[in-house]
């Protein structure tokens, strides 16, 4: 139980992944629970970490937008919960159509696989020409330029200052205002219809992730983002929630299935007892679930209490620091020039997902 805490640990702390843990503990005994465990607690306090401190990682990085909105509107534990419920209902979709998942696993690897870059190229486009053309295809390319330059040096960890830079600190520097008391929504009504649109986007969704280790739940995402036409907080964020959580499972059905785990922690599982680790993910997902929603709503009442120039100060410390300890000026360097691109789509109104250029540039050139 103490191992699987570790989770909550690296989902709070930017540069930490499980990735990095695994080979450490890969020798105690029943390492394929206590991985599991530690992925998706990780997954799941990944959302506080990208909501509140603004350094988001791969699976998260679309939250802050509209986290940084809910929070400024006084709602920032809704949004939690929106997040938590779909990392909760990712579980147990990903549990219940689980034989469905091992048997399709296969088919969408060897005959779908290759048409999904097209798809995301296709997407890309479609949103640019839905905004400011010049500067959203402008902020695109650099994006993806600056990508590349990162995802092909020798970084150790090249996508927390591309990241954090473009979607974090850009977000961070952009609040003027101290934060609004937070209502505290011990609970809050949800129309069934978008908690159902939510969770079934995300789930749809994620099935590229379970066959294309380069495809990140951030493309995922916007492929879902597509089905939806009204763009409603509620039913996006229930999206990524899902999305985020099902990841780890698809990743270990992936394993099952077809000898290949999109999470390189799990490379480290010897034998895969699949009820077992079910059971597992199920109890880590409630227990996660509740555990977020408590320490989110000790958190948000402290929030109006923040000086938010401490905080900026703070972050943008801690977040250089980790960057330069990382990867020295390189890792600066990226933080540096994702900062301005982000400051560039807030300056000109366009959308912050155009930033996933710097993913979606490099897959497409991986895969064409």
């Amino acid at each position: 139980m103490m191992l699987a805490f570790l989770g909550v640990l690296i989902g709070l702390i930017p540069g930490l992944h499980v990735n990095l843990i695994a080979p450490l503990i890969k020798n105690v005994e029943n390492f394929s629970f206590i991985v599991v465990s530690i992925a998706l607690m990780a997954n799941f306090f990944e959302f506080l970490r990208s909501s509140l401190f603004y350094s988001p990682g791969e699976g998260d990085v679309l939250t802050v937008h509209p986290m940084r909105r809910l929070t400024e509107e006084g709602r920032f534990l809704y949004g939690i919960k929106l997040l938590a419920l779909g990392g909760l209902g990712g579980v147990l979709l990903s549990v219940v159509f689980h034989p469905l998942l091992l048997s399709l696993i296969p088919f969408i690897y060897y005959e779908v696989k290759p048409l999904i870059p097209f798809l995301l190229l296709l997407i890309s486009v479609h949103l640019i020409l839905k905004d400011k053309v010049p500067w959203a295809l402008t902020y695109f390319s650099l994006s993806g330029l600056l990508g590349l330059c990162a995802l092909n040096s020798n970084m150790r960890e090249p996508l927390l200052p591309l990241l954090t830079g473009m979607f974090g600190i850009s977000s961070l520097l952009s609040v003027k205002k101290p934060f609004k008391r937070q209502m505290k929504m011990v609970s809050f009504i949800l129309d069934k219809v978008d908690v159902m649109k939510g969770l079934f986007l995300g789930f749809f969704s994620s099935f590229a992730l379970s066959v294309i280790p380069s495809i990140g739940p951030s493309q995922a995402s916007m492929i879902g983002a597509e089905f939806e036409r009204k763009r409603k907080d509620e039913v996006f964020l229930i999206s990524i929630g899902c999305i985020n959580t099902s990841d780890v499972l698809l990743s270990l059905f992936s394993l099952e299935a077809i000898g290949k785990a999109r999470l390189g922690a799990f490379s480290y599982i010897r034998e895969v007892n699949l009820p077992l680790l079910l059971l597992v993910s199920l109890l880590t997902a409630f227990f996660s679930y509740f555990l977020l929603i408590k320490l989110s709503y000790f958190l948000s009442k402290r929030l109006e209490k923040m000086n938010l120039f401490l905080l900026k100060s703070s972050l943008l410390s801690l977040i250089s620091f980790l960057c330069f300890y990382l990867d020295g000026f390189k890792g600066v360097l990226v933080l540096f020039f994702s900062t301005l691109l982000g400051l560039l789509a807030e300056r000109k109104g366009v959308m912050k997902s155009h930033g996933m250029g710097c993913l979606i540039i490099p897959t497409l050139l991986y895969h064409l």
